[in-house]
């Protein structure tokens, strides 16, 4: 049975508009392209390029982050590290994608996938309960990412349950 894990997305409001400026463009061009076409059809034509484009870009440059989220969420959590690693590895060497992601693969997303790559790895760590490696890689991704809510919240979660594990052994040590 798949874990049901909570995401969240914040949308980078600046990314949405050029998103709808690109969907304006496109019902422009298929406009010129096809002038004798309705707009019931320019748009369904317009929209439809806009979905495969953004899908398969998607598909193309971000695999191994879907894949990633799939394993985590079938608890695969050594092979959804692997996959989480080898999607920060490939936006490392090529930061650009990342950093147009708008572009290349529609995203409004206003966190980046190399952030939400050191927040799997980091996540997936904590549910193989190896706290040590949860809390490393929450604390590079607030390195390379100081504003990262994720990290943040992860961090004060691991924190947290830390010091509930202390407070029972010596709730613990003095019941004895």
């Amino acid at each position: 049975m798949a874990n049901q894990v909570q995401t969240s997305n914040r949308i980078n409001w600046g990314y949405f508009a050029a998103q709808v400026v690109i969907q304006a463009l496109l019902v422009i061009l298929f406009t010129l392209l096809l002038p004798n076409n309705d707009l019931t059809m320019v748009l369904v034509l317009a929209g439809g390029f806009y979905l495969v484009w953004s899908a398969f870009s998607k598909s193309l440059l971000f695999r191994e982050h879907r894949q990633g989220v799939r394993l985590t969420l079938f608890e695969q959590h050594e092979e959804a590290i692997k996959a989480f690693k080898q999607s920060y590895d490939f936006l490392s060497r090529s930061p650009w994608i990342d950093r147009f992601r708008w572009l290349v693969a529609l995203d409004s997303s206003a966190i980046s996938y190399r952030e939400m790559a050191l927040c799997n790895i980091a996540y997936n760590y904590a549910r193989m309960a190896n706290a040590r490696q949860a809390k490393a890689y929450y604390e590079e991704a607030l390195a390379q990412f100081p504003r990262s809510e994720q990290a943040q919240a992860g961090l004060r979660l691991i924190d947290d349950a830390i010091e509930d594990y202390r407070n029972q052994q010596a709730t613990q040590q003095n019941g004895q």
